[in-house]
C-alpha cells in the first residue's frame, strides 16, 4: 500500500502491565490513524461464552473459571496461575497459538498504512510471525509501574507487585527490540518521544 509512509508499516509495541503501552498505542491511533491490533483485546475476545477457546479451558480447569453467568472469572484465573506455574504453561498453551492466530488474521486483513500490534508478552520469534518490521519497547520502572496499576486500576499494591515480578524483566524484552520509550514521565513527554520514533520511519 502507497502513501503516507511509501508502504505499509507493521511495528511492534511491547510493554508489561503498568508501563504504559495503552497510552502508546492510543495516541498512535488518534494521531496517526494507525490500525490497532492488541493482543489484550485479542484474549478477552477470544473467551467470549461459547467460544471454543473457553471450552478447551473449562476443560483444563473445570467450570470454577466461570463466573455464575457463565463468562470467563479473569480474576479467578489469573489468582490460580499467578500461584502455580504448571498452570499458567497450561494456560499459555490453550490460549497463545489461537491468540497468534487471530493476530496474523487481524494485521492480515488490516487496511491502515500503519499497522501496529501490541504485546503484552514478546518473543523474538513473534517479529516474522506477525510481520513486525520495528519492535518499542515501553519501559517503565517497578515503581512508577506499580503507582499506575494502584491509582488508576485499582490495584492492591502486593497483588501489582506480583503481577509485575511475574513478567519477563522488561530489560531484558528491551534489549530484544530496536527501540526504547522511556515513561517514567508525563504523556507530553511520552507523546514527544512517540513523535521522534515516528519520524523515523517517514525517511
Amino acid at each position: 500500500m502507497n502513501g503516507y509512509f511509501g508502504v505499509m508499516k507493521i511495528i511492534g509495541v511491547v510493554g508489561g502491565i503498568g508501563s504504559g503501552k495503552t497510552s502508546v498505542t492510543d495516541y498512535l491511533g488518534s494521531r496517526y490513524g494507525a490500525c490497532i491490533v492488541d493482543a489484550d483485546v485479542v484474549a478477552r475476545d477470544l473467551v467470549m461464552p461459547g467460544s471454543l477457546t473457553l471450552d478447551a479451558l473449562v476443560d483444563a480447569f473445570g467450570n470454577a473459571i466461570l463466573t455464575p453467568e457463565g463468562h470467563y472469572d479473569r480474576a479467578f484465573v489469573a489468582q490460580v496461575v499467578f500461584e502455580s506455574t504448571p498452570a499458567l504453561r497450561r494456560l499459555n498453551a490453550i490460549t497463545h497459538a489461537a491468540i497468534g492466530v487471530e493476530i496474523i488474521r487481524q494485521v492480515q486483513s488490516a487496511t491502515s498504512e500503519l499497522v501496529v500490534v501490541a504485546l503484552p508478552l514478546f518473543r523474538v520469534e513473534h517479529r516474522h510471525l506477525f510481520g513486525l518490521q520495528r519492535v518499542w519497547s515501553v519501559l517503565s520502572s517497578p515503581e512508577v509501574a506499580v503507582g499506575r496499576l494502584v491509582d488508576y486500576r485499582g490495584f492492591d499494591p502486593h497483588d501489582a507487585q506480583a503481577r509485575i515480578r511475574s513478567q519477563r524483566d522488561p530489560k531484558i524484552v528491551a534489549s530484544e527490540c530496536d527501540e526504547v520509550i522511556a515513561n517514567d514521565g508525563s504523556l507530553e513527554d511520552l507523546y514527544r518521544n512517540v513523535d521522534g520514533l515516528m519520524s523515523t520511519l517517514r525517511v
